[in-house]
C-alpha cells in the first residue's frame, strides 16, 4: 500500500530513542577499544619484526639453541664443492649413470654431466613434481617424472616412450620409484602409494590402512612423503606424520618401521619428518629434516651412524627457523647418493647442489661432479 504523506504519524517511543542512542554509544565504544588493541598488537609485532632488534622478546622467544647446534664430533662429512642451478623453483635431486646429476625445477630437469660443462636441459609442458632415474640394466638411464598431469617416461637419450594419466584425479605426486619394471608412485592426498605395471596399469595399493593386515596407514599432513625401492623387492616410505621409515614389500605386506620423535640428533625432531629419503647401495640411509634442518645417515637397521650437515652447514641461523614469515619450501633440501659415497644436497636457498664427502675421502675436485 502507498503511503499517504496526509497521514498522521504516531509519536516516537522516547525509551526506544534512548535505547537506540546508549546501543549506538555502546557499540563506538566497543569499537574504539578493538581498534586500540589491534594498533596496539601491530605495533608491538612491527617493534619485534621490523625495530631495533632481529629477535623476538623473552615472551615469544623460542629457543632452538640446543636443536641448532650439533656436537662437531658427530659430523662425519664435509662440504667438497657445489653445483649452481640456474633455476627459479627447485624441486628435487637424483643420480644416475656415472653419476650424473639431475636436478628438476620450474618445468624442466637439469643433468650434469662433468664440472664445469653446462647442463643437458630437459623441459616439460607442466612442473616436475618429482623423479627417479632408473639403474637397472633394462632402464639404466630412463628418466621417470611424475607431473600434476600424469606420469612420463623418456629414454636414455630423453626422447618420450610413454605417458600416463596419474592413477586418480585427486592424487598428489611427491615421490617416485623404479623397480623390477615396475613403478611405486607416493601420493600424499590419498595418502598411499600405487603400483603400476610396466604398462601403467594399477596392480596394487600400499599403506593403505587395513585392520586385517595390520597396516595402520601413512600420516601424511602435508607434500612430503618420500619413496625409495631397494633391490631386495622392499619399498622404503617416510611415514613423516609419525616421525618414521616404514618398511612395505611390493606386495603391500608392511615389514617393520624405525625412527623415533625426540629431542637428541638421533631422533626426527617436529611435526613431521624426515622430509627426505635416500639410500646407498650397502643399504645404509640418508635423512633429511625440514623445520630444523638436518641431514644425517642412518644404518640399515634405523642407528645413526653421523651427520651430513646441520643448520650452520646449511647456512641457516636460529632468527631464520623461528623467523614467521620464513617460507617453509626455502629449508626443505632434498638428497641424493652417488656411487662414490659421496651425499648430493640439493639446497632452494642458494639455488645449488651442495655436495659432501666422509672425512676420509681424499678431497679431488675433478670428481665434480
Amino acid at each position: 500500500m502507498a503511503n499517504d504523506a496526509n497521514m498522521p504519524t504516531a509519536a516516537p517511543d522516547t525509551s526506544t530513542v534512548r535505547g537506540h542512542h546508549l546501543m549506538a554509544r555502546v557499540l563506538v565504544g566497543t569499537c574504539i577499544v578493538l581498534l586500540a588493541a589491534l594498533a596496539t598488537f601491530v605495533l608491538v609485532r612491527q617493534e619485534m619484526w621490523l625495530g631495533g632488534t632481529d629477535k623476538p622478546t623473552a615472551s615469544f622467544a623460542f629457543n632452538l639453541t640446543d636443536q641448532l647446534h650439533i656436537d662437531p664430533q658427530l659430523i662425519g662429512y664435509r662440504q667438497i664443492g657445489s653445483i649452481d642451478v640456474n633455476m627459479r623453483q627447485l624441486r628435487g635431486i637424483a643420480t644416475g649413470p656415472q653419476d650424473k646429476i639431475y636436478v628438476a625445477g620450474d618445468r624442466a630437469i637439469h643433468i650434469y654431466a662433468a664440472a664445469g660443462d653446462p647442463p643437458h636441459v630437459v623441459n616439460f609442458d607442466s612442473s616436475p613434481l618429482c623423479f627417479v632415474v632408473g639403474t637397472q640394466q633394462a632402464e639404466s638411464g630412463r628418466l621417470y617424472v611424475g607431473t600434476s598431469d600424469g606420469i612420463k617416461i623418456l629414454s636414455d637419450d630423453y626422447q618420450t616412450l610413454a605417458a600416463w594419466p596419474l592413477p586418480d584425479e585427486n592424487a598428489v605426486p611427491t615421490s617416485i620409484a623404479v623397480a623390477d619394471d615396475e613403478i611405486f608412485l607416493a601420493d600424499a592426498a590419498n595418502r598411499m602409494v600405487w603400483r603400476l605395471s610396466a604398462t601403467g596399469e594399477v596392480i596394487g595399493q600400499i599403506g593403505k590402512p587395513d585392520a586385517q593386515r595390520q597396516i595402520p596407514g601413512f600420516v601424511i599432513p602435508n607434500p612430503y612423503f618420500d619413496i625409495v625401492a631397494g633391490e631386495e623387492g622392499l619399498l622404503y616410505c617416510v611415514n613423516p606424520g609419525k616421525l618414521q621409515i616404514s618398511t612395505y614389500s611390493f606386495d603391500g605386506d608392511l615389514g617393520g618401521s624405525w625412527g623415533r620423535a625426540g629431542s637428541s640428533v638421533a631422533d626426527f625432531f617436529g611435526c613431521c619428518n624426515p622430509s627426505h629419503i635416500a639410500r646407498f647401495a650397502d643399504g645404509r640411509f640418508v635423512t633429511s629434516e625440514k623445520g630444523i634442518p638436518r641431514v644425517k645417515v642412518y644404518t640399515t637397521t634405523g642407528q645413526l651412524e653421523s651427520v651430513v650437515a646441520g643448520p650452520q652447514q646449511l647456512g641457516i641461523s636460529e632468527h631464520s627457523v623461528s623467523d614467521p614469515r620464513q617460507s617453509v619450501d626455502e629449508t626443505v633440501f632434498d638428497v641424493a647418493v652417488d656411487s662414490r659415497g659421496r651425499v648430493l644436497v640439493l639446497d632452494p636457498q642458494t639455488r645449488t647442489v651442495r655436495i659432501f664427502a666422509p672425512h676420509d675421502e681424499e678431497l679431488n675436485q675433478k670428481n665434480i661432479p
